[in-house]
């Protein structure tokens, strides 16, 4: 059970961040992502504030054996960075996005679909990709019950 909404377009303004940018192996990318979450999820409690929003990973650019990311939390303004922790933001603009629930192996799914719409209502992407995980699998959420939302950032093409 892959996609578990309609694809919808939104619009968001810009959000600051505390992010860790990344270049991993593609059979690290989980481990990465764990220890980030971890890592900037500590920093934020030490500095006595909480996240704005959940856990995110931003996919820069994919190779056939290595991925460049940026993961980590928004928060409600721009502090300064720590070692790997960074100041980032997420952009602002139009996204088209979905909402997954299942394994995150199964996400590449979306995209494919998503690509079909773009297509077919005469958009294009603009930007990278962004993954936002809304819970953890643990011994309370299991791998099947884990849910995702997909953005991708779009225009509309001229037509």
């Amino acid at each position: 059970m892959p996609r578990i909404s309609d694809f919808q377009v939104i619009e968001r303004g810009p959000q600051a961040t505390l992010t860790i940018y990344s270049d991993v192996e593609l059979k690290q990318i989980h481990s990465e992502i764990f220890e980030s979450h971890k890592k900037v999820a500590a920093y934020i409690q030490q500095l006595d504030m909480k996240p704005s929003g959940p856990f995110f990973v931003i996919y820069h650019e994919f190779s056939k054996k290595s991925v460049k990311m940026e993961a980590g939390f928004p928060v409600r303004m721009e502090r300064t960075g720590k070692e790997d922790i960074q100041p980032s933001h997420l952009t602002s603009g139009l996204f088209l996005t979905a909402l997954h629930l299942g394994p995150h192996q199964e996400i590449p799914k979306i995209y494919t679909e998503m690509n079909q719409w773009l297509e077919q209502n005469h958009f294009k992407t603009t930007g990278v990709s962004e993954e936002i995980y809304y819970n953890q699998e643990n011994s309370r959420v299991k791998e099947n019950q884990l849910v995702s939302m997909v953005l991708i950032p779009i225009e509309k093409l001229e037509t």
